[in-house]
């Protein structure tokens, strides 16, 4: 699983084992709460922000539209446009086969959409040198979930179903989530 730079590294290790006469197998993991595919929840970024336990099912489960941009290391609204997002979006998953970024711009665009969820294959909404963060409390600010680290690269642009189940961990910030599309036709 890919680790944001800086984070937690993943470690996992037998406690038990049944190959060494134990009577089961258990195992111990240990990783931050942004690793791997996962979802940000406003308390990322905001203290009195809800945490992945209080996010709305009906936001991380429908349907969504997966727009293929193209290789692009930061999304601007120009980008969206240009990809003809459908009107009424509300799960939008931007595939670039890339460690793409999303402009502050393309951020509000996002935001004055409507769309409820945002997913992107780069490891951050924001680019790691700016250290302000823009995307992340535009979206987040906004009541817009953030979903990172998606792998699209088998995925053609359309319709899906998105079931994205974030571990629902009491009090926290983000999660891992297994996320998967489901085609409709």
């Amino acid at each position: 699983m890919q680790v944001y730079p800086g984070d937690p590294p993943v470690s996992v290790s037998r406690v038990k084992h049944v190959a060494n006469g134990d009577p089961f197998t258990l195992t111990a993991i240990s990783m931050g709460s942004h690793t791997g595919t996962h979802i940000d929840a406003p308390a990322h970024f905001f203290p009195a922000g809800s945490t992945v336990d209080d996010l709305p099912l009906d936001t991380v489960f429908g349907d969504a539209y997966v727009a293929e941009l193209g290789p692009v290391v930061e999304i601007t609204p120009e980008h969206l446009r240009a990809a003809a997002v459908p009107t009424g979006v509300q799960r939008l998953l931007l595939k670039t086969g890339a460690d793409s970024t999303l402009s502050p711009e393309a951020a509000a665009a996002i935001v004055a959409s409507g769309i409820k969820l945002v997913g992107i294959e780069g490891q951050s909404v924001d680019t790691v040198s700016e250290g302000r963060y823009s995307a992340h409390r535009t979206l987040l600010g906004s009541g817009v979930l953030v979903v990172e680290n998606l792998d699209l690269s088998a995925v053609p642009q359309g319709y899906y179903v998105l079931v994205c189940l974030p571990i629902k961990l009491v009090g926290l910030d983000g999660a891992p989530a297994r996320t998967v599309l489901i085609g409709v036709s």
